[in-house]
């Protein structure tokens, strides 16, 4: 398969090296071009075991290519994963810019695109993001509605800083937040053989998923854990009974994101 990942940091770099090391073929875009003098040299941009020597090998098989041409990028590929980050602002609010640009530029790009094509969000936003802020940019600069030539998903990663590649390679479930059959399908043919459980469920209840692993603290009171997060489910326009159960089957992950960079509950935000 043909892959554009947008968003060289922690999430988009890892992702880039395990499609390439798997065989596809993977465009990695940033705007930063020490990144992408980097990774033309084969040289990791982030600090990880084992990625040095993934990103050197995945290089030199000619599978990866890098570029800051988002239009090139995804006319160039069938599927693209959305990786910018989106950090905390001093009031604790999101800072979407990036997100939101990139919205706009893949909109443009869409435009001139005839072929169907796939966007995979993985960057950590709060539940209704996607639905709400994301797609609509999209939509108004390609001049389509999503369904019509593309589709948008939601896909959670849960790698933890120092394991990422074990963790790419045997996550405690791969859960896909989409609204349409297309993008299920081509993420089963990335991810379906993974030995973990493949949960479909809707955009908002995955946004839902990885923003509250990474968050809460472990052990919580199953009440109190939903007290807490009622004010933020229920304007997303989700409901509690569809949310608390996929989390119990998501259990393993709160001991997964126990071990990224700031601890869960913390104000500090997971790096993308």
């Amino acid at each position: 398969m043909r892959i554009s990942i947008f968003g060289l940091g922690y999430v988009g770099t890892v992702s880039l090296a395990c499609l390439a090391r798997d065989g596809h073929h993977v465009i990695g875009v940033d705007i930063d071009a020490s990144k992408l003098a980097m990774m033309r040299d084969g040289c990791s941009p982030i600090i990880e075991i084992g990625m040095r020597e993934l990103v050197a090998e995945v290089v030199a098989s000619g599978r990866v290519e890098v570029t800051d041409d988002v239009a090139a990028a995804v006319h160039g590929s069938e599927l693209s994963f959305v990786c910018v980050g989106t950090p905390a602002r001093p009031n604790g609010s999101q800072d979407l810019r990036a997100l939101e640009g990139l919205g706009v530029q893949l909109g443009q790009a869409l435009a001139t695109k005839p072929a169907p094509h796939v966007i995979v969000v993985r960057s950590t936003v709060l539940p209704g993001t996607v639905d709400g802020v994301f797609a609509p940019l999209v939509e108004t600069h390609s001049g389509r509605r999503c369904g019509d030539g593309f589709d948008i998903c939601f896909q959670p990663e849960f790698l933890r800083e120092g394991t990422s590649i074990r963790d790419y390679d045997a996550p405690p479930l791969t859960v896909i937040g989409a609204e349409s059959d297309r993008p299920v399908r081509q993420l089963r043919e990335l991810f379906g053989k993974l030995p973990c459980a493949f949960v479909v469920c809707g955009v908002r209840t995955a946004e839902m998923l990885k923003y509250d692993r990474c968050s809460r603290r472990d052990g919580s009171r199953v009440h109190g854990h939903a007290t807490q997060h009622f004010h933020c489910i229920s304007p997303a326009g989700l409901r509690v009974r569809r949310v608390l159960p996929a989390e119990g089957l998501a259990r393993p992950v709160a001991r997964r994101c126990s071990a990224r960079r700031g601890r869960p509950g913390s104000r500090r935000r997971p790096r993308e």
